[in-house]
């Protein structure tokens, strides 16, 4: 059975063998598709970043029972470690931080070689994109679209946009307002100009920093965005680790798109959570000098009530002021003293 194994591969080989072109025409496909695609692959990079977390516990206060806790038990917490890279990581935190960066708008690049209609090699130019577009705020806007643009010369362009079930959102209340089921717009304007249609109004800029050798063979995109929807991708890239189980210090790492893009959200998230630790640290303070001033009024209330009392009191009892009261009765010993004289004198004479 064995040699008869061998002599069906062998005849299978040299089958193979007779059609030796079409295998080294396969390989070199191969081998070219591997190169183009790793040439032209979207590529991502990681950023990291430290910091130390605030921790601390009721039992930094001196304890959980005292009457300040109590009253200020809504903002004193505990705080450990674990609830710190919690927070670093939450939604409300993060929906912050990308709503104070200048995210509202993405922009790409891709090689003119490779077919629109795919996104191999799609490029994120953040801050660094030919072109600036400023929407127009008191209109609904098409999200998550990618319009193409195409720079003439330094006065005109020719943009292109369409897609289906395309969502409208009021950039004033990041809200969605309606939804295009075909989304179609396209034409040449000049820079600086309205591109308008039924659901979007906005004017595209050339940057300063246009360099028409730089973006020779090079194809422009940008499309809006829905911050509420877009956070999620800096949460899915983002990740926080204690460096130690006795250490605060935290390691933070984004991974997206463009690396200036993750130096500035990290950045931003840090400078946020330092930010709002402060923040939280001088309410605190403000609130345990009012509760403090609160309990100095109800003291000095009751000080003036006692004294109010206790005077009362010595005028119901006739009770006179100590000190003046022994003025009174040394008085009283002179003059007794005063009169025994008197009378001795008056005997001598007798």
């Amino acid at each position: 059975s064995k040699d008869i194994l061998a002599i069906n591969l062998s005849s299978a080989l040299r089958d193979l063998w007779k059609y030796w072109y079409v295998l080294a025409i396969c390989g070199v496909l191969m081998f070219i598709a591997g190169d183009f695609y790793v040439k032209y692959k979207s590529k991502t990079y990681r950023v990291h970043a430290s910091i130390v977390l605030r921790t601390e516990n009721r039992q930094q206060f001196g304890g959980g029972n005292t009457d300040i806790l109590r009253s200020l038990d809504f903002i004193v917490q505990d705080r450990t470690l674990n609830n710190e890279i919690f927070y670093l990581q939450s939604l409300p935190l993060l929906r912050e931080v990308v709503g104070e960066m200048d995210v509202r708008t993405s922009y790409f690049m891709q090689d003119d070689k490779i077919p629109t209609r795919f996104t191999l090699g799609m490029q994120n130019i953040y801050k660094n994109s030919p072109i600036i577009v400023v929407p127009d705020e008191g209109n609904s806007q098409p999200v998550n679209l990618r319009f193409q643009i195409d720079i003439l010369n330094e006065n005109r362009f020719y943009i292109s946009g369409s897609g289906e079930s395309i969502d409208l959102l009021d950039f004033r209340t990041e809200r969605v307002v309606g939804r295009a089921a075909n989304f179609e717009l396209s034409g040449i304007y000049d820079f600086g100009s309205t591109v308008s249609n039924e659901y979007a109004s906005f004017r595209i800029l050339l940057n300063s920093n246009y360099n028409p050798r730089q973006y020779y063979g090079k194809n422009i995109f940008f499309q809006f965005n829905n911050l509420n929807q877009y956070v999620w991708a800096f949460k899915s890239g983002l990740s926080v680790v204690s460096q130690g189980k006795e250490s605060t210090l935290a390691h933070l790492e984004v991974v997206l798109d463009n690396s200036q893009l993750g130096v500035d959200f990290l950045n931003k998230l840090i400078d946020t959570y330092i930010e709002k630790n402060l923040n939280e640290a001088n309410l605190l303070a403000n609130k345990t000098i009012e509760h403090i001033e609160m309990q100095l009024g109800g003291i000095s209330e009751d000080l003036t009530l006692s004294e109010r009392q206790l005077q009362n009191l010595r005028l119901s009892r006739n009770v006179m002021d100590i000190d003046e009261k022994s003025r009174n009765i040394y008085q009283q010993l002179q003059n007794f003293e005063n009169r025994r004289e008197e009378a001795q004198r008056r005997l001598s004479h007798l």
